[in-house]
């Protein structure tokens, strides 16, 4: 089955043929998406192991850095009373060593180009990053060559949920396709 560009939405079966991460439905959408995806195309196979099971591939904008970087985050299976199941990705963690408050995004569709995604893409900040002297995030200026429309500071991670629904319930990997969509989702913003 053909899997959508992950550039324009139309039909294709080609994937990167260096990291299989990310689907083009022509040489003009790679091309074009080369100056994003070349960040973490090679870096995709060589990420160090899962830990285990209970980790999802995410990424991560840092603020002193230049370029995003692939990270593992923890999915905790959390079990209620009543016991519904739930789980939740140990975000804090990656957010700061202060135990920051996040700050949730939920985004189902690419703004930009005008498609919905068969996914949600959670992008997680410190909910008070502009008042609690977080840098501002230079890997979202570089890779947007300055063309952010909004003050984003301190970390940003992506996360990919399975589904559409209002509060999807499992996480999986990121691809290199949510790059492109989270960078077109921070552009728009």
């Amino acid at each position: 089955m053909s899997s959508p560009c992950d550039v324009c939405n139309s039909n294709t079966s080609q994937p990167c043929p260096t990291c299989h991460a990310i689907n083009y439905c022509s040489l003009k959408c790679r091309q074009g998406d080369w100056p994003v995806h070349k960040l973490l195309c090679n870096e995709f196979h060589s990420q160090s192991p899962r830990p285990n099971p209970s980790f999802a591939r995410g990424i991560l904008f840092p603020p002193e850095s230049a370029a995003p970087q692939l990270v593992w985050v923890e999915i905790e299976k959390m079990i209620e009373e009543d016991d519904d199941v739930w789980y939740m990705p140990k975000i804090r963690v990656v957010l700061g060593s202060d135990n920051p408050h996040p700050e949730w995004k939920a985004v189902q569709r690419n703004a930009m180009k005008a498609f919905a995604l068969n996914h949600t893409l959670q992008i997680v900040c410190r909910d008070a990053f502009l008042v609690d002297g977080s840098k501002p995030n230079r890997s979202l200026k570089e890779i947007t060559n300055g063309k952010l429309g909004h003050d984003w500071r301190g970390p940003i991670v992506v996360l990919r949920q399975v589904g559409l629904e209002a509060d999807p319930l499992y996480y999986e990997d990121v691809t290199l396709g949510d790059l492109r969509h989270a960078v077109d989702y921070f552009l728009w913003y």
